[in-house]
């Protein structure tokens, strides 16, 4: 996933991180139904992907073109999902922008409970202008293989792969073989699996709904939990530190009830934290009575 907005750094002559993007003027926040603005790189970094591609308007000019709308889907770290409708309602805002591209991360596809999945490569008109990054640790239960791929116009996946050549090699060719015969082995593993979650889902939906304060939703995907924690901001712990954000909260499940979670500012989401239910029902109803428990000391 790292390796598509890497690549395009490159070509503008340094790496992406957070300091070469910035908000810009051209699509506003009420075409997307939201109080939100696109976060969209830098002109000269979508030039210099255009001018190292060759991409031209109709005219014949250069067309700044660069991958600036991530998606996730279902999502790490609420679980939620886009419908079918709603990524055509963004398809429609998106293809009056033609300069940009969306990288749409879908490796927790196989692992919905109920809601199909689509891509934005299914809507009309971007099939062209959408990677598709996916793996097998997720759907396949690979984690640690270490197998992860794109689906792309051919032009960014050569780009792509000439960076990922110099810097990773290639897959080693045991991953690669385990990779091929869970492709082609049918999917009854993994339906069985998702099946498990879906339990170990609802499970831990009720229980965190009986914990005061927490505000949790039904997550539709992928195995994470992702509550607000906002009413417990604020309040101390028994040695009169106070819980300041979500970090502090994190911190404070971590030595006190001994359950480790992320602070939703790791996300991008102050005032939540992500809990994962990837584990046994023994240890999942374990930890949220630890995390009950220790929530109940703080005053």
């Amino acid at each position: 996933l790292s390796l598509v907005p890497e690549r395009f750094g490159q070509m503008a002559g340094r790496t992406i991180n957070k300091d070469v993007f910035d908000t810009i003027d051209g699509i506003e926040s009420s075409e997307f139904g939201a109080n939100t603005t696109g976060a969209l790189a830098l002109d000269t970094l979508a030039a210099a992907y255009a001018a190292a591609l060759g991409i031209k308007d109709s005219d014949g000019n250069p067309l700044s073109v660069m991958p600036n709308k991530i998606l996730c889907s279902p999502s790490n770290p609420t679980g939620s999902m886009y419908s079918k409708e709603e990524l055509e309602a963004l398809a429609a805002v998106l293809r009056k922008h033609p300069q940009i591209l969306v990288l749409s991360d879908e490796i927790y596809d196989m692992i919905s409970y109920g809601q199909k999945h689509f891509s934005m490569a299914q809507m009309d008109g971007m099939k062209d202008r959408t990677i598709v990054a996916n793996g097998m640790s997720k759907g396949y239960a690979m984690t640690g293989w270490r197998m992860g791929y794109i689906c792309a116009p051919l032009d960014i996946a050569k780009a792509v792969n000439k960076l990922q050549g110099q810097m990773t090699s290639g897959i080693c060719t045991i991953t690669q073989a385990a990779s091929i015969a869970a492709l082609t082995g049918g999917n009854e593993p993994s339906e069985k699996m998702t099946a498990e979650f879906k339990n170990r889902r609802d499970i831990v939906f009720d229980l965190l709904s009986k914990i005061p304060g927490l505000k949790v939703n039904l997550p539709a995907g992928a195995f994470y939990f992702f509550p607000n924690i906002e009413s417990y901001l604020g309040k101390k712990t028994q040695d009169g530190t106070t819980i300041n954000n979500s970090s502090d909260l994190a911190m404070y499940l971590l030595t006190v009830g001994h359950v480790a979670t992320v602070a939703g500012s790791a996300f991008g989401a102050e005032g939540y934290i992500r809990l994962s239910y990837a584990t046994s029902e023994e240890k999942l109803r374990e930890s949220v009575r630890r995390i009950a428990d220790a929530l109940a000391k703080l005053q």
